[in-house]
């Protein structure tokens, strides 16, 4: 069941249509009130992306991240791996999500 607490913005829009382009099949998990998208995939491989703005909650492992405030695109390996991109690179961000998965 989707959460949503608020609308869509534009960037947000774009970027889901983009994923749904790229044939990703995404779904909303939850639209937060402080900004944040959260959106999930049919493939298990890919788990989720935040589209934020601010840091997530610590708990919270999202693999794909997309932030306003980010500069350049980087990975982060905890138990699995976590990768950033500045919100302007989403088109890239989506073309590894594609290698990721080999589609």
């Amino acid at each position: 069941m989707t959460d949503i607490r608020r609308k869509l913005n534009h960037f947000e829009k774009k970027v889901f249509k983009a994923l749904q382009t790229a044939g990703l099949k995404p779904y909303i998990s939850v639209v937060a009130i402080s900004g944040s998208l959260y959106i999930k995939f049919n493939n298990p491989a890919l788990r989720s992306l935040r589209v934020g703005n601010h840091d997530g909650r610590g708990k919270y492992k999202y693999k794909w991240n997309l932030r306003d405030d980010w500069k350049i695109i980087s990975t982060e390996i905890d138990k699995y791996p976590r990768f950033y991109y500045p919100s302007q690179d989403y088109e890239e961000m989506i073309e590894d999500m594609k290698r990721f998965i080999n589609v």
